[in-house]
């Protein structure tokens, strides 16, 4: 779960349970997007509060400038040797130093995208949702668990049901933060109400993401869900790789 003062800084003086939760699955998802037009550079700034913001201003189009004071907050013998490290901030955010241009005698830095759209990063293709009515998943682990019997949604031997969040999105044509949240906070909230309706319950569901990165896990695909390539593995996963996100 993200930090409950971050949260309240940022969305609000006093957010309820159900908010902090809300707020901290979204913040867990667009972590993991990079912005590269006009407008999401700003808001990933203002994201991580970005000391940026007090050089900057628009240009053109998806071009910025940057006051040419910004170099005093880098160390360096020389220009050259600054603007690399600029340009090193620069790309966490998609975005690169392109030339200087002197205006009414100021020196102004420009700087342009890299890229034209808004993306998910690599690390999404090692990113999973888990869902379980049990919220102490990020400490315990997730073990494999089996399913018998004629109530249940399906019946399965041991094993841990994943989705992968690239398939929540694949048919996306928006490239908007809001856009890639809501299409993963819709899907998991849908598949909670069909868990819900199947097992004639009202449970909570907790929301767990799941980052196979640095594992060797075989996935398999489950036949049920083919449509969003849903997935399950075998093996138990270690709580240091669940991080709890969300509640529904």
């Amino acid at each position: 779960m993200k930090d409950y003062k971050f949260l309240c800084e940022k969305y609000g003086a006093f957010l309820s349970e159900d908010e902090e939760y809300y707020f901290s699955f979204r913040e867990a998802i667009c972590e993991y997007l990079y912005y590269t037009e006009r407008d999401n550079l700003i808001k990933q700034l203002k994201r991580k509060n970005s000391w940026l913001l007090n050089y900057i201003m628009p240009f053109k189009g998806n071009k910025f400038f940057l006051n040419g004071s910004v170099l005093a907050k880098f160390k360096g013998k020389t220009e050259e040797e600054k603007l690399t490290k600029l340009n090193d901030t620069l790309n966490q955010f998609n975005y690169r130093f392109a030339r200087i241009k002197a205006v009414s005698g100021i020196d102004y830095i420009e700087i342009v995208p890299e890229n034209e759209r808004l993306v998910p990063n690599t690390d999404f293709n090692n990113l999973y949702i888990h869902i379980s009515p049990n919220p102490n998943l990020d400490v315990i682990g997730i073990k494999s668990k089996s399913a018998v019997g004629r109530g249940k949604f399906e019946n399965y031997s041991s094993r841990i049901y994943l989705f992968p969040i690239e398939s929540l999105i694949s048919d996306m044509e928006s490239y908007d933060e809001d856009d890639y949240f809501n299409a993963i906070y819709d899907s998991v909230r849908y598949y909670v109400t069909k868990f819900n309706t199947v097992k004639g319950t009202k449970d909570t569901y907790y929301v767990y993401l799941v980052n196979l990165k640095n594992t060797k896990f075989e996935l398999y695909k489950d036949q049920m869900f083919s449509s969003n390539d849903a997935c399950y593995i075998l093996n138990y996963i270690k709580p240091d790789i669940v991080e709890k996100i969300g509640k529904i």
